[in-house]
């Protein structure tokens, strides 16, 4: 057992999300802290055990807080509390942070054969079924690094199928199921992974938004609504809704890289991670406070496109690093020019806390190509006629293999 980061509950190893919360959480050992202060702390405590280890740093931060050029802007936040020490405390902890930055631990490549099982069943008499679903893509950089590449792509069922219906972007399986029966269609990937960071960004060298090519701002910024719902269209991706919110919060940012990060800060830290199976509306979520990987990447992509920068969701499987306990998963993309005007497209996990970086433990599945229909249908890939039926899904790693060690510092 484990406990969770976020609210402190027992968890299994196995698990990549908190039963009691509903967040996601990293491994047992993804963090690695750099903290060679408090190392020469202890060893002056074990010669000194009287004097406590906490003294010796509250010392060295507010030393720190008073004379490091880094904690000007907290130094002049102070004079607010005058003769309050304990008003600062948050500012001292995030000082701190960055004096003992902590990292993530991640394999630098992966390899594996993840087995997909779709299990349909017919209930109330038989059924015609349609299952619709995207062909993993291989996935490069800017630069050329081939940060998944997919060997194979197999579909395989124990029953009888119609061939394979091709329609840009998505795959047909079609068949049928006789009242009380089941099909299982089992997919399997054999894929190469990389993890990779788009370190050539920073805010230093990070472009405006005048310097985004019209190209990306005609094909994402715009509106996106679930069509064909039930209830009607769902505005999913409204600019309007978050437009002025947005603006204000991004008004003191000159780069597309710090209204980014603006936008990126403020869903991370407001938004409660909350397992949800229909996705939100952008405004339901800005609002109520609450979403899950899905509901935050559509309110980002929103909340960027309402500033004229380019966002989208991304989708996909996860696992955690042993290859096991794999889920469906959502994240963002968004296009940063740098000030030369090369254009990037870095990934953003917003529920793990991944800035501009992709891990190797995840399988790409489709990018959203800015057509609502096809955002739609992706959240819709099973369909009966008849009867009625149900859709199952496992996932099961077959094989895996890693190569390399990297540490990418926590956001």
């Amino acid at each position: 057992m484990r406990t969770c980061p976020h609210c402190g509950s027992n968890i299994d190893y196995s698990d990549i999300m908190c039963s009691n919360c509903g967040r996601l959480t990293p491994e047992e050992n993804e963090y690695r802290a750099v903290d060679k202060k408090t190392v020469k702390s202890s060893k002056v405590r074990r010669s000194h055990p009287k004097r406590p280890l906490k003294k010796y740093i509250f010392v060295v931060i507010l030393i720190l807080f008073l004379t490091l050029p880094q904690a000007a802007p907290n130094r002049d936040r102070a004079q607010e509390y005058p003769g309050d020490p304990s008003k600062i405390w948050d500012d001292m902890n995030d000082l701190w942070d960055k004096l003992n930055p902590k990292y993530f631990k991640v394999a630098a490549t992966a390899n594996f054969l993840l087995e997909r099982r779709l299990i349909i069943t017919a209930n109330e008499g038989p059924i015609d079924f349609s299952v619709r679903i995207p062909i993993p893509k291989n996935v490069t950089s800017a630069d050329g690094t081939r940060i998944q590449v997919v060997k194979e792509w197999r579909r395989e069922a124990d029953a009888e199928v119609e061939p394979l219906n091709y329609q840009d972007p998505w795959v047909y399986i079609n068949g049928s199921v006789q009242n009380g029966d089941t099909v299982t269609i089992t997919i399997s990937y054999d894929v190469a992974t990389k993890t990779y960071e788009w370190d050539d960004l920073s805010p230093s060298n990070s472009g405006t938004v005048d310097q985004i090519p019209q190209y990306f701002k005609d094909k994402y910024n715009h509106d996106e609504n679930m069509v064909n719902h039930g209830d009607g269209d769902r505005p999913l991706i409204n600019l309007s809704a978050v437009r002025d919110f947005t603006q204000q919060l991004t008004q003191n940012e000159s780069t597309v890289y710090g209204k980014v990060k603006k936008i990126y800060e403020y869903i991370v830290d407001n938004i409660l991670y909350q397992v949800g199976s229909e996705p939100k509306t952008c405004k339901e979520t800005l609002v109520g406070g609450v979403g899950d990987c899905d509901d935050m990447v559509l309110l980002f992509s929103a909340m960027c496109r309402a500033v004229d920068i380019p966002a989208y969701p991304g989708y996909g499987f996860i696992s955690n690093t042993n290859f096991q306990g794999w889920g469906g998963h959502s994240w963002a993309v968004v296009v940063i020019p740098d000030k030369d005007g090369n254009i990037f497209m870095p990934h953003i996990d917003l529920p793990n806390r991944k800035f501009l970086w992709y891990d190797a433990y995840r399988l790409i599945e489709w990018t959203s190509d800015g057509n609502e229909e096809n955002l739609s249908d992706y959240y819709y890939l099973f369909q009966s006629h008849g009867g009625k039926g149900i859709i199952d899904q496992e996932w099961k790693t077959n094989s895996h293999s890693t190569q390399g060690e990297k540490l990418i510092k926590a956001d």
